[in-house]
């Protein structure tokens, strides 16, 4: 870590893209939750006997791979702008 200050355009890129990657953090990771809830819902249906609603299926069969998408962007951005302020 050094403690020297940012440029001016370095530090207005990282601060314009710091709320869109929280928001796409925040986003992949609710949808993940609520796959996770939905496939223990299907599961549980199963366990009970019962059918289950396609919601529950689509969210489960499409939730985790939209979350862990996300959460890679995330990922990406936030190596993105690191290297940004580490070369500059």
């Amino acid at each position: 870590m050094s403690a020297r200050p940012r440029a001016g355009a370095e530090a207005a890129v990282a601060d314009r893209e710091r709320p869109l990657s929280r928001g796409i953090l925040l986003l992949g990771t609710v949808l993940t939750a609520a796959a996770f809830v939905s496939l223990v819902m299907i599961l549980g249906a199963y366990f009970l006997s019962v059918e289950a609603n396609p919601t529950f299926y689509f969210l489960a069969l499409w939730g985790f791979p939209a979350g862990f998408a996300l959460m890679l962007v995330h990922m990406v951005l936030s190596m993105r702008r690191r290297r940004t302020v580490r070369s500059g």
